[in-house]
């Protein structure tokens, strides 16, 4: 099975090195912690980020179906706390889109954002609530019923909270084979598109139920600031 991953993850890569990019989508999870984890960057590193998209179209996720060439949108996954502190007052100040995608599970729990935090941050008009389920668990392991059931609980839960429509997923995990090799699509019953973590530009052959989007390492970063 991980072989049909890698095969479609391949052909995925193939397609889009021959297409123009519509759009880039960046994922985050940790903005200034102490870890020296792929998945933290400094907050300096984000200012650098902050600054490359002022000067960049940066669009929402809600529009990430129709959006123009060349276009950057900004992610951030599980939301610890350190987002709300460290990237939340940056956006905000400089007027730039974001999209957060929250795990009710980690929701008020220790290190990730409150229920109070989520709903001030998802009342800016910078930002857009998408869901990234319920158990942040192996979207593979599920049988389809729980899957239907993490999809739908997770966005009326989210709406709930925040008062605002929940129109996009990002799968947990994000990998091909993490994700399961079929059933994905089920995504679409649910919400207007989906995402994971194949980590290429949005074009014109990417699926709408499972967008790509790159992971911004500090290498990430530096590439991306030092060549514009």
């Amino acid at each position: 099975l991980r072989g049909l991953g890698r095969l479609s993850h391949d052909s995925q890569r193939l397609m889009a090195s021959a297409a123009t990019a519509r759009c880039r989508v960046l994922m985050l999870h940790d903005v200034g912690s102490d870890s020296d984890s792929e998945f933290n960057i400094s907050c300096d590193s984000f200012g650098r980020v902050v600054k490359f998209l002022k000067h960049n179209p940066t669009v929402s996720t809600n529009v990430i179906d129709h959006c123009a060439s060349g276009s950057y949108a900004l992610t951030f996954d599980d939301v610890c706390r350190n987002v709300y502190h460290n990237a939340f007052p940056l956006l905000t100040e400089h007027q730039v889109l974001f999209t957060l995608f929250v795990s009710l599970s980690l929701l008020d729990s220790p290190g990730y954002i409150t229920s109070a935090e989520l709903r001030e941050m998802a009342a800016s008009p910078f930002a857009t609530v998408g869901s990234h389920g319920i158990r942040h668990t192996f979207y593979r392991n599920l049988t389809l019923r729980e899957r239907a059931e993490e999809l739908r609980a997770s966005r009326e839960q989210l709406e709930q909270l925040c008062g605002v429509p929940v129109e996009s997923f990002a799968f947990p995990y994000g990998s091909e084979y993490q994700c399961g090799f079929f059933g994905k699509k089920m995504v679409l019953d649910h919400y207007k598109r989906g995402f994971g973590t194949i980590a290429m530009p949005v074009t014109r052959f990417s699926h709408r139920y499972f967008y790509p989007r790159i992971n911004l390492t500090e290498k990430a970063v530096r590439q991306m600031t030092d060549d514009s």
